[in-house]
């Protein structure tokens, strides 16, 4: 059975293999968690910390493995949410862990695999009529 939908966290669920076509053409094929594997690289790590903004993401910036920080502004209590690009390195969570409670206050840490829709974006993101991904 051939379902084409946009709807990929569904697709995530139902469907046994995925096929990304991009502009016609056939950018991968594999099981969902098949493809999470393949695409680790866009793992995130999501955190809520009391700190300065412009320090955090610093002292982020300078852990092994962590490629890239969004914050939101702190909300009434002061805390930031934070949002780390990072590497699929076995143990980035505690790094980053050691690294916030070092100096601040941690109040959650959470590291987020890849979905099905993130992985598609990453596939055809930046890629001018399904070229080869990168």
């Amino acid at each position: 059975m051939l379902l084409s939908t946009h709807i990929l966290a569904e697709a995530t669920l139902i469907c046994q293999r995925v096929a990304i076509i991009h502009h016609g053409r056939l950018l991968a094929i594999d099981s969902p968690s098949g493809l999470q594997r393949a695409i680790a690289q866009t793992n995130r790590v999501s955190l809520q910390v009391t700190a300065l903004a412009g320090e955090l993401r610093a002292e982020l910036l300078s852990v092994k493995g962590v490629t890239a920080v969004s914050m939101l502004p702190p909300d009434r209590d002061g805390q930031l949410t934070v949002e780390c690009q990072v590497d699929a390195a076995h143990g980035i969570e505690a790094a980053i862990a050691r690294a916030v409670a070092a100096r601040w206050d941690l109040h959650r840490l959470e590291r987020q695999a890849p979905t099905l829709e993130n992985i598609f974006l990453q596939y055809v993101a930046d890629r001018p009529n399904g070229s080869e991904p990168a």
